[in-house]
């Protein structure tokens, strides 16, 4: 491999890490030249679970050129918290990681089963401007986005999930490359399945 091209070993090893980092990481301790390949890939797919991968990254990832934080795949998984935890460090640096990270995004889920917060919180995600975004889950009490303060011009595929009795629809504006809605876990919701019906 190491006669190969550095073209063709960064599009190998693009492919090969689409896992949560540990692909690119082994890769990465190979030579200095699988080093100097693997390393704008380090941060291509990111999977975020707790505080503590909040706080890294919001640290680190200002710290590093451009060409070394592009991050097209993210998943954030946030629990909700426990009695008398302030989250809203955790939520500010969160969004310092999706603004550096908004201009790259491809595919983001972003799950928060918190009824008191998720509702807020999902609709700021929905309104960071994320020019190359296709795929985009969200799972908790989300509201459907307005369409002046939404730009995601190439999401395809939308996942909705985690409000059981969803009012309304997004305006078609919002997502104009739309191919594929998804909506789960509704339930007793006669009101909202006809006015999806009138829409299809």
């Amino acid at each position: 491999l190491t006669s190969f091209p550095i073209e063709l070993l960064s599009h190998i090893f693009s492919l090969a890490c689409t896992d949560d980092g540990a692909t690119v990481h082994s890769l990465s301790l190979v030579s200095r030249l699988f080093r100097s390949v693997a390393c704008p890939l380090l941060y291509d797919t990111l999977s975020i679970h707790t505080s503590t991968q909040i706080n890294h990254l919001s640290n680190l990832l200002p710290t590093l050129p451009p060409h070394l934080r592009l991050i097209r795949h993210l998943y954030v998984h946030l629990s909700p918290p426990q009695a008398r935890v302030d989250v809203s460090s955790d939520i500010q640096n969160l969004f310092s990681i999706l603004s550096l990270a908004s201009s790259t995004l491809e595919s983001l889920s972003f799950v928060y089963p918190n009824t008191v917060l998720s509702s807020s919180i999902l609709a700021r995600v929905s309104r960071i401007p994320s020019p190359k975004l296709r795929e985009l889950t969200l799972h908790g009490f989300y509201p459907f986005p307005n369409a002046s303060a939404v730009y995601m011009p190439k999401l395809e595929r939308l996942h909705l999930s985690g409000n059981r009795n969803p009012y309304g629809l997004f305006h078609p504006g919002c997502f104009p490359s739309l191919t594929h809605l998804k909506i789960s876990g509704v339930s007793m919701a006669c009101a909202f399945a006809m006015e999806l019906e009138q829409v299809v």
